[in-house]
């Protein structure tokens, strides 16, 4: 018998980004969830060859230590498939330092941005031609 999922996620593409808004706290089941909405998702919007991984963080209230796992998983899987960075959007470092500990992002071979605003990942992806108008807006809609 399988586990309900916990925590959950919206998943939008703009040309070259997928942002994720995380909310709630994951189980193994929920990270698998979201790891297929995105796998879903980045076929639906033509399998993009390079691309941002955004995760809107602001509202994620972290996971249980099986989660982990899979998440490392989804984040190798991203990266195999065109991201060519992870930018992270949070209030604070505390779940960030979680996810380091864990080692989710570990030896990604791309750089894994943190930021503290919309704002800050905004530039950031715009200083690295992965921006558009549409983008910005859709960025905007999550904080």
């Amino acid at each position: 018998m399988s586990r309900p999922a916990h925590g959950n996620c919206t998943v939008h593409w703009c040309d070259e980004v997928c942002l994720v808004v995380v909310k709630g706290s994951f189980n193994r089941e929920g990270v698998s969830a979201m790891q297929t909405a995105i796998r879903s998702s980045w076929q639906d919007a033509g399998a993009p060859a390079r691309w941002a991984h955004v995760m809107d963080l602001r509202q994620w209230e972290g996971g249980t230590p099986d989660s982990f796992a899979t998440a490392r998983e989804l984040a190798l899987w991203t990266v195999t498939h065109g991201a060519v960075a992870v930018l992270r959007i949070h209030a604070g470092s505390f779940l960030g330092r979680v996810t380091d500990r864990q080692g989710v992002l570990d030896d990604l071979g791309v750089p894994v941005i943190d930021c503290s605003s919309v704002g800050e990942a905004w530039l950031w992806l715009d200083q690295h031609g992965l921006a558009c108008a549409a983008c910005r807006g859709l960025i905007g809609e999550s904080s």
